[in-house]
């Protein structure tokens, strides 16, 4: 239970960064609003690890990954800036709604996790209310000209 908790918790923060990604992202070039939270992040996890203490870790293995993840994360944080800052925000957001749906295929795939039929029809169910929602709002406000 405190999972989903702090789960919908990051979201709502997550969301609150993506606005403010969307604002910065009209001003400054793409590249460094990537930077911005990052640089953030290090630090305040490094003083985090500084005060609790580093963890024992099996450097090639933990080197291989983080290097693979830090080559991803760049280039999508990249692509959704710039996605944020050529569209609309509702209308960017809601693909994230795929997120949970194509991370239970790469875990089933990768990990070996086998889905569960709950977890998959929540992920269904929120992604398509979601994009209804959005589908509502954006249609409602979206103005048709005549050919």
């Amino acid at each position: 239970m405190i999972g989903i908790l702090l789960a919908i918790l990051a979201a709502l923060v997550q969301s609150i960064g993506d606005i403010g990604k969307k604002r910065i992202s009209q001003i400054y070039h793409p590249f460094l609003v990537n930077w911005i939270p990052i640089s953030i992040g290090l630090i305040l996890n490094f003083t985090y690890l500084f005060i609790v203490g580093f963890p024992e870790v099996n450097w090639p293995d933990f080197l291989s990954c983080l290097l693979l993840a830090v080559i991803l994360l760049v280039i999508i944080e990249i692509r959704f800036v710039k996605a944020l800052t050529s569209g609309d925000l509702s209308l960017v957001m809601p693909f994230g709604s795929f997120i949970p749906v194509i991370n239970s295929l790469y875990a089933w795939v990768l990990l070996g996790e086998e889905p569960t039929f709950i977890a998959d029809h929540r992920c269904w169910i929120l992604g398509n209310v979601c994009g209804s929602i959005t589908k509502w709002r954006t249609s409602s406000s979206v103005q048709s000209y005549p050919e």
